[in-house]
């Protein structure tokens, strides 16, 4: 996800997800269709990285809850993991 603030270097931030060594299967950018009206506006070395992998999708602004919201929607087959790691990382920080 990002917004309007960062949106002009959030492109180097996936720009290195693109370049590791095991690469992701997918890495989805979430927009705010209500901060980001449409792909054209979106700085040039954000849209080039479509061409190397980069799926640029609008949402409606959930805020934070973006970073999740919708890839459990259409990812239905990794709630019982994703469950898991949340429940894990709650339990680790009461430690």
């Amino acid at each position: 996800t990002s917004y309007p603030k960062r949106i002009n270097v959030v492109w180097i931030t996936i720009e290195t997800l693109l370049q590791q060594t095991v690469k992701p299967d997918e890495v989805i950018l979430w927009l705010a269709d209500s901060q980001f009206k449409e792909i054209e506006e979106l700085p040039e070395e954000l849209k080039a990285l479509q061409k190397r992998g980069l799926t640029i999708r609008f949402c409606d602004d959930l805020k934070s809850h973006k970073k999740y919201f919708y890839v459990l929607q259409e990812y239905k087959s990794i709630r019982k993991t994703l469950l898991f790691w949340l429940m894990m990382i709650c339990f680790i920080q009461k430690i």
